[in-house]
């Protein structure tokens, strides 16, 4: 999945999950996300798209975002 300058659209619901990072192994923290997004990027050639998520896609959507 590429998302090239994503943008949270809408949002809806909120869930909590325990993340953590690669960077610092073993740690874990929750983390309120929203359960349903709406993202607007770009593709790999340049166009806009919009594409719908939820549940653990719309959660690593934002973790990446952050």
């Amino acid at each position: 999945l590429i998302l090239i300058n994503p943008e949270i659209i809408d949002s809806e619901g909120i869930i909590e999950t325990a993340e953590g990072c690669l960077s610092v192994p073993g740690f874990y923290e929750p983390v309120s996300r929203f359960q349903n997004v709406l993202v607007k990027a770009l593709d790999r050639n340049g166009e806009w798209f919009t594409l719908e998520a939820d549940d653990l896609l719309a959660v690593c959507i934002q973790h990446e975002m952050d």
